[in-house]
């Protein structure tokens, strides 16, 4: 009778040493860093309550979505930015690349359009964009480096090799990415550290009009 029991001892101290598979199974997987700092970036988005607020700062609508582009990875978004009025002008176009790095960061990639008229309303319907990867200029030095957040990331260009045609010597851009909004500081300056162009008081804000997609 104690050997009996013995062993039921020893069943039960191996049952409690074993993980359930199914509740391993049952954890949820943790969202790559590439794929979450897309879907931050994809949306609706405009800086109307800002233009209210700071009237230097102008109502700009941007529209981002995704494209079927596998030449330039698994990410590829589409950005469009207009002034609200009228929305159908885009002064900006561009195409992201977002890809994961091993310092656990994610790269924005940025590429210009070979003709941004025939791309205007692409994110009415993406799966048919007027261009091939092939046709795409990556802006070299103009990558974003986005870090994970508690909710979201921030993160900006480095260095001084982003070149830029609106005067000074070269371009920097901050980004800070929330659930509920995205701040983008567009400047340039020269190789001195004078400010040549873009806001002076801080960033553009923009405030998610559509909703966050589910990771």
């Amino acid at each position: 009778m104690r050997f009996a029991l013995l062993a039921l001892a020893l069943l039960a101290c191996k049952d409690d040493a074993v993980p359930d598979d199914s509740a391993v199974d049952s954890q949820p997987e943790v969202e790559a860093v590439d794929a979450a700092a897309a879907r931050y970036l994809i949306g609706e988005f405009d800086s109307q309550d800002q233009s209210q607020s700071q009237p230097s700062y102008y109502p700009i609508s941007l529209v981002t979505c995704r494209l079927d582009m596998p030449e330039l990875g698994e990410h590829v978004l589409y950005v469009e930015q207009a002034l609200m009025e009228p929305p159908d002008d885009p002064y900006r176009q561009r195409v992201y690349g977002v890809t994961a790095l091993d310092d656990g960061r994610a790269l924005t990639a940025i590429y210009t359009l070979p003709d941004n008229g025939d791309a205007i309303g692409l994110c009415d319907d993406p799966s048919a964009p007027p261009f091939a990867a092939g046709e795409l200029s990556e802006k070299v030095g103009c990558g974003v480096y986005l870090s994970p957040t508690d909710d979201g990331f921030e993160g900006s260009t480095e260095g001084t090799d982003c070149q830029t045609n609106l005067g000074g010597d070269y371009a920097s851009s901050e980004v800070t990415l929330t659930s509920g909004r995205l701040e983008s500081w567009d400047r340039g300056f020269y190789l001195d550290g004078q400010q040549a162009w873009g806001a002076t008081e801080g960033p553009y804000v923009f405030v998610r009009r559509s909703a966050l997609s589910e990771p």
